[in-house]
């Protein structure tokens, strides 16, 4: 297993798609971004290109998945910070974050075709966007919970295995006061009220060739 400060440059690089940024939010130097990027490369044997504005990788993922796997559920248990992103028309009181518990992307995606890759990928922990963004599609890797009762408004996107997490149960319950305070008043038994449900009905697995750009 490599460390987790390697991996976690690589993927920042495909989430956040500048080093600076990732620099940024990491608390390290530019050149140990590039540095760490480049040697989890070396390691699966994978590229890292960018098209547009975006970082993809080419070559085999498939160790890099389970690699990813590995991390992420240490991670949800280990006392380091998850990482949060969203669209850029969520709520501004669901921005800001408890530092030592995540890390807060940029909020700046308008589409939800990268955040669902990068969330099944586990290279995003948790995504905040509204309702109608979410696709209708099966998946039964993903969970959508509502923040506020109901099917309309904010909603928090996790992969299924991690729905019923303590951490992402406290992040639940503390992003949902937030909203009934900024104005959005919910009646009795808010936290109760919260539904969560997989995106789509179809449980089955999804079959077909992997996405080699989504990382």
């Amino acid at each position: 297993m490599i460390p987790i400060d390697c991996l976690s440059c690589l993927d920042g690089l495909l989430w956040l798609r500048t080093q600076e940024q990732v620099a940024r939010k990491m608390h390290l130097a530019q050149s140990s971004v590039s540095r760490n990027a480049k040697r989890c490369c070396e390691v699966f044997g994978v590229r890292l290109v960018k098209i547009g504005q975006e970082y993809h990788l080419d070559g085999d993922l498939t160790l890099l998945h389970m690699e990813r796997d590995v991390h992420q559920y240490y991670e949800w248990n280990a006392p380091v910070a998850l990482r949060i992103d969203g669209q850029l028309d969520v709520h501004s009181v669901l921005r800001e974050q408890n530092e030592d518990e995540w890390v807060a992307g940029n909020f700046d995606y308008a589409e939800m075709e990268q955040p669902l890759k990068l969330l099944r990928r586990g290279i995003v922990d948790v995504w905040i966007t509204q309702s109608e963004r979410i696709p209708a599609e099966h998946d039964h890797e993903l969970a959508s919970v509502a923040l506020l009762p109901g099917e309309r408004g904010e909603q928090l996107l996790v992969r299924r295995r991690y729905v019923d997490h303590p951490r992402f149960l406290i992040l639940q319950e503390e992003l949902s006061a937030r909203l009934a305070l900024a104005g959005n008043p919910a009646p009795q038994g808010l936290f109760s009220a919260a539904t969560s449900r997989t995106i789509g009905t179809d449980q089955r697995p999804r079959h077909g060739a992997p996405d080699r750009l989504s990382g």
